[in-house]
């Protein structure tokens, strides 16, 4: 399917529930359309689909998680192998799941792809809006921010429309929502409390993820060092909302129990770590 550039920088109501049930009906072997999708989780799983049967299955496409095919103006969806990589993900390493899938949303956006989804543009601005501001910020103000981050980095598209047509306080309340289903979440239970809570967690496999993207984002060779200063360590820790700490020690860990990355001994230089290739989900064991 052809498509156009891309200009649609809003989040689309996909939430991470839906998104859990409609990959794991999915199969590598057949095709389905949204409607069909719709009823093959209410027959096997009891579970209801939102209205629009449209917007969870475009999302696992956007994210490169199925393929899908049009016929007859019918566009239906099949899971592909970095979509089985996400099921196996589920049954094996269920308590990673939902920071692989914010990770994928996170990284996702190709600057130099004119059909790369916006949205997932959006969703990365509004999740470094968070972590730089260290609090959880309220859905008028994020949507004003990333209205004018479009305006600054997207000034050929026509701005004339009134603030929030782009990117509004609904589209903000969905990037939270996938914030707030990570374990342990950075956000208070308190709601009156807008501070953020850098996580502690056990998975070395997020630092590998965060690093794999500091190299991409920044065009770095891989193989090449990187010094750890605290621009650099703030910049990783904040891809998964951690401890500058905790994110320290998973790297160290990482060094010890796997070959994809080498970390020297702290100098007077400061310590440098080295990505010696790359390390995608597909990576995951």
């Amino acid at each position: 399917m052809k498509e156009s550039i891309d200009t649609h920088f809003q989040l689309d109501n996909v939430t991470p529930k839906e998104f859990l049930a409609v990959i794991k009906a999915l199969r590598d072997d057949c095709f389905y359309s949204p409607d069909e999708i719709a009823v093959e989780l209410e027959k096997k799983y009891m579970f209801k689909m939102q209205d629009d049967h449209t917007y969870t299955p475009r999302r696992l496409f956007d994210l490169d998680l199925v393929t899908r095919e049009k016929n007859n103006n019918k566009i239906s969806y099949r899971i592909n192998e970095r979509g089985v990589k996400i099921k196996k993900i589920i049954d094996f390493k269920q308590n990673l799941i939902y920071d692989v899938l914010h990770y994928l949303h996170y990284t996702s956006y190709d600057k130099n792809n004119p059909i790369s989804r916006k949205l997932l543009w959006s969703y990365y601005k509004g999740c470094y809006f968070i972590w730089s501001k260290k609090k959880k910020i309220e859905d008028k103000e994020m949507s004003s921010h990333i209205q004018s981050e479009i305006r600054l980095e997207f000034n050929q598209l026509e701005h004339t429309s009134r603030i929030g047509a782009r990117f509004s306080s609904k589209a903000s309340s969905s990037i939270k929502c996938w914030i707030n289903v990570l374990d342990p979440c950075p956000f208070s239970p308190n709601k009156k409390d807008r501070s953020i809570y850098p996580r502690i967690v056990q998975n070395y496999e997020l630092a590998l993820l965060a690093l794999d993207d500091l190299y991409r984002r920044n065009e770095f060779s891989y193989g090449t060092p990187v010094l750890l200063n605290e621009d650099i360590v703030n910049q990783l820790a904040g891809v998964f909302f951690l401890d500058l700490t905790c994110f320290r020690e998973l790297l160290r860990i990482a060094s010890k129990v796997t070959t994809y990355i080498k970390l020297d001994d702290a100098r007077a230089g400061g310590q440098k770590i080295t990505l010696l290739r790359p390390y995608t989900i597909m990576d995951i064991r």
